[in-house]
């Protein structure tokens, strides 16, 4: 028969054997279970085209790009005084000759013909725009192009004349006409006639220039001239 003593110790043997037994279960490395599996991942673009351009365009024509405009080529800047710019021929090109009309003041002053007179049109200015819009588009699965177009007005209802009011003595200035061109230099496109383009991507926009054709005839205030519906011309961007 044990004593109290006995199984004391049988108890604290006990103890150890399962302590031991414990740890050598867990300093025996464990099988890791593994699984691997593949996913095939399908993105899909839609096609797409985006127009950058501005809504508003505020354009001021100093004194001296007017006076560079209604003055002869062979006539030089010579100073500004109270507004008012002073002009002088170069030397050893003037030449007085017979005049061909009354009217006529280039054939009497000028070696050759400037624009003092009839030899500007103030009815018909061209105005270029430049870098005025832009395009990212990617392609469609029928076509890989795009049309933009100009016209004056909303683009909506046939082209018509635009007229920019001076308020002070309702003096105009007419957008008599509007065209565009795309990427790189060249000829401008006719009004409300499409300029198709490659598409050009996501990355690297298109950009472009507008034209409009000005009428100064009756500007003859000094100012602000602005429409009164604020929708001069319009750009319209197709995805083809």
């Amino acid at each position: 028969m044990f004593t109290q003593h006995d199984r004391s110790m049988t108890s604290r043997l006990a103890a150890l054997v399962l302590l031991s037994g414990t740890l050598s279960l867990m300093s025996t490395p464990v099988a890791q279970a593994q699984a691997t599996g593949t996913t095939d991942v399908d993105i899909i673009l839609d096609p797409l085209c985006i127009l950058f351009h501005f809504s508003e365009v505020d354009l001021t024509l100093s004194a001296s790009t007017i006076s560079d405009l209604l003055t002869d080529a062979t006539l030089t800047s010579g100073s500004t005084a109270n507004g008012v710019e002073h002009f002088q021929a170069d030397e050893g090109t003037v030449a007085v000759t017979a005049a061909s009309s009354g009217s006529d003041l280039d054939a009497t002053i000028g070696s050759s013909p400037g624009d003092l007179a009839a030899g500007l049109s103030l009815s018909a200015v061209d105005l270029n725009l430049l870098n005025c819009w832009a395009v990212r588009c990617i392609a469609s699965a029928t076509s890989n192009t795009y049309d933009i177009e100009i016209q004056r007005g909303d683009g909506v209802a046939a082209p018509a004349n635009v007229t920019l009011t001076e308020p002070t003595n309702s003096d105009t200035i007419l957008i008599t006409d509007t065209g565009i061109r795309g990427p790189g230099v060249g000829a401008f496109t006719a009004e409300a006639t499409p300029l198709t383009n490659p598409v050009p991507g996501l990355v690297n926009a298109d950009v472009g220039d507008c034209q409009m054709t000005l009428d100064f005839s009756d500007a003859d205030t000094g100012g602000t001239y602005s429409s009164a519906a604020g929708t001069d011309f319009t750009i319209t961007l197709t995805h083809n």
